[in-house]
């Protein structure tokens, strides 16, 4: 948000789809959002205080909270599993493990989208700035993935686009965790012990 000569501005933040708050004022140019329900998608609205009833441009930004990614999670557009997203969406959600020596994977059960006007980028790693690993995107109605994980922190990054006309029912996806260690990561000075250490007799 271009902050201007405002030295004052409104904010509220409200779940998509759910009752919408009543504005507060700021004179900070940093706000925190308390309470806030895990994997959830909320809109936040920032504008200028105008004097005089003058009425200034409504900044919206879709967000969705952050969870515990190694509990078999559902990750679905903002529209949810039975409704559509909505246009003019820009959504970007890091997926970390949250279980040491984990790796993420993301598995699509549904996807479809306003064919070559909005997109799904899936990165391999914690920012869009890692490798994409669906090259152009995924747009329509052909499932993309399974994708794993190879970054070192287990991480996937994904960025949703919908553009400012029409809309479709979106995706479905689950996120779920795997173990990244490997047989190279064995010590090989490690004692084992078993119980019951049972004896066989043939």
């Amino acid at each position: 948000m271009d902050l201007g000569t405002s030295s004052s501005w409104k904010i509220r933040c409200y779940p998509l789809g759910g009752l919408i708050s009543s504005w507060s004022t700021v004179s900070s140019t940093t706000y925190s959002i308390l309470g806030l329900v895990p994997n959830t998608y909320y809109i936040v609205e920032i504008t200028s205080s105008c004097s005089g009833g003058l009425v200034n441009t409504v900044n919206k930004t879709v967000f969705i909270t952050a969870t515990d990614f190694c509990d078999g999670i559902v990750f679905t557009d903002s529209g949810k599993e039975n409704g559509s997203y909505i246009n003019r969406e820009t959504v970007v959600r890091t997926i970390v493990p949250s279980v040491a020596n984990n790796t993420i994977i993301l598995n699509f059960s549904a996807f479809s989208l306003e064919q070559d006007k909005d997109f799904l980028y899936v990165y391999d790693g914690n920012s869009t700035s890692s490798p994409l690993l669906n090259f152009g995107g995924s747009t329509g109605t052909v499932i993309p993935g399974p994708f794993t994980s190879s970054a070192v922190d287990g991480s996937l990054t994904v960025k949703f686009f919908s553009d400012r006309k029409n809309v479709a029912p979106g995706f479905i996806a689950n996120i779920s965790c795997m173990s990244n260690l490997s047989v190279t990561d064995f010590n090989g000075f490690i004692d084992f012990s078993y119980f019951p250490n049972l004896l066989v007799v043939w």
